[in-house]
């Protein structure tokens, strides 16, 4: 099986799944030398064909390609004197090029035990229906214990819901039991940071209630355990995903799975919800305050009171500094849209990656193996353990922000592992890296921003001093 030139399947043709369903699968993927590799001689800034040599690599390690189709590489033609031909391309022959470049491939794959030799079938024993069913019901309980976090359901509610839930996941693994495995992948794959994201929004709110002014090195104690904690909610919920998709379809890329992106947003989604019903509606005290006026929950008349409230409410005049808060709100969500928008944009398979991120990448393959996503040790743990810190220094509004770069933190780990043609292997190498990288980004931003704070505080305290 071909893969395609922007590395999102296989090339086919009528007949070709039918064929491989017929022979149990017996099939590799084989990664073909397109063009625009081969082209890729001195490329980002290398004297030579480094740079074929790292798409050869991430081919087989990465991408489950277990032959390779070698064509000869291409340099620009600066013999042609015709300004036509200007765009001309000549082979490279020199032998030295050939053998660099599959020498250093053997020297990268034999760390990881690759060998040459005839490749066999690949085989796969897929998870019972009754790990499954045991899987979907884990992720009820999570998303129970979710809703409970949000509304602090009683033990009632939370058992007729798991119950519910159950039977619901009873009824779907057997009756279509191909959707059951999508949908137990999506969820899994939503409920788990969502819950991680909720519990850090809990967790933080509580632990700044109970130390107004806790030392330094306790808060930065309890950032670190925090991004660690979250980062395993992620991984359970990286590893259910996973599992409901463990079939040789997917490993081959024959089937696609096609519902990664909204894995992607609802998470974040969620965390912006946890962070308001939290901080916004209970830490600031108007859930207080609403209480004090309706009631509490439960209470007669208390939906009439509930409408009245909400008349009365709608029926203020709206001061000048809030409408400037909304119209600064708006203006934000603008820009927070445009962010989203490129942020799933790179995580397709088709983005382009400019020469110095490709080459930072490189570099941090051929020294780790397994490289690290990017999203994850410089914008998630990092931006995981500022958020820690500022609610617990009393902040509102920074912490929403660093939130966001901690969502996405969050789920890039669970889209990590639903690269299932990935060796699961090199996957929880690459997470692992990518978490201890960022705790120590973190570490260093953390006790950077706790410096500035205090300089802000010493300057304010001489202004008015004087």
């Amino acid at each position: 099986m071909f893969e395609q030139n922007d590395q999102s399947g296989n090339l086919g043709w009528d007949g070709f799944v039918a064929l491989l369903e017929e022979t149990g699968y017996h099939g590799v993927r084989l990664f073909n030398e397109w063009p625009y590799i081969q082209n890729r001689y001195a490329y980002c800034g290398y004297e030579g064909p480094e740079e074929i040599t790292n798409s050869l690599f991430r081919a087989v390690a990465e991408r489950n390609c277990k032959i390779v189709y070698l064509t000869m590489i291409l340099e620009p033609d600066n013999d042609v004197s015709n300004d036509a031909d200007k765009n001309a391309w000549t082979y490279i022959t020199d032998p030295a090029d050939y053998e660099k470049m599959l020498g250093d491939l053997d020297a990268r794959l034999a760390k990881l035990g690759y060998v040459h030799g005839t490749v066999p079938p690949m085989e796969l024993k897929a998870p019972s229906v009754l790990w499954r069913v045991l899987e979907g019901i884990g992720t009820v309980a999570a998303a129970v214990l979710l809703l409970d976090l949000f509304f602090f359901l009683g033990s009632r509610a939370r058992c007729i819901l798991l119950a519910l839930g159950a039977l619901g996941v009873l009824g779907l693994a057997f009756a279509k039991p191909a959707l059951f495995r999508v949908l137990l992948s999506m969820a899994s794959g939503i409920v788990m940071p969502s819950l991680a994201a909720m519990w850090l929004c809990r967790h933080t709110a509580r632990r700044r209630r109970e130390e107004t002014d806790a030392p330094f090195g306790k808060v930065l104690l309890d950032a670190l355990a925090s991004a660690a904690f979250a980062a395993v909610f992620s991984l359970g919920g990286a590893l259910m995903a996973t599992s409901a998709l463990s079939q040789l379809s997917y490993m081959l890329e024959i089937d696609l799975y096609r519902g990664v992106k909204i894995m992607q947003l609802i998470p974040i989604g969620m965390f912006v919800l946890s962070y308001l019903l939290v901080y916004a509606y209970e830490d600031s005290g108007a859930r207080a305050a609403v209480i004090a006026h309706i009631g509490e929950r439960g209470e007669k008349g208390r939906g009439k009171r509930l409408r009245a409230y909400w008349s009365e409410l709608m029926a203020q005049p709206m001061k000048l500094g809030w409408m400037v808060a909304i119209i600064l709100v708006a203006v934000i969500g603008v820009f927070v849209l445009a962010a989203g928008v490129y942020y799933m944009y790179r995580t397709g398979n088709t983005t382009n990656v400019s020469a110095r991120e490709l080459r930072l990448r490189n570099i941090l393959e051929n020294l780790l193996i397994a490289r690290p996503r990017t999203k994850e040790f410089l914008i998630g743990w990092p931006c995981t353990m500022l958020f820690v810190w500022a609610l617990r220094r009393r902040m509102n509004f920074l912490p929403l922000l660093l939130g966001l770069g901690m969502s996405i933190g969050l789920v890039s780990v669970v889209n990590t592992f639903l690269h299932i043609r990935t060796p699961f292997l090199l996957s929880l190498l690459r997470t692992g890296w990518g978490l201890l990288f960022g705790l120590l980004i973190g570490a260093a931003l953390t006790i950077v921003a706790e410096l500035l704070l205090r300089l802000v505080k010493n300057a304010r305290a001489r202004a008015n001093a004087q």
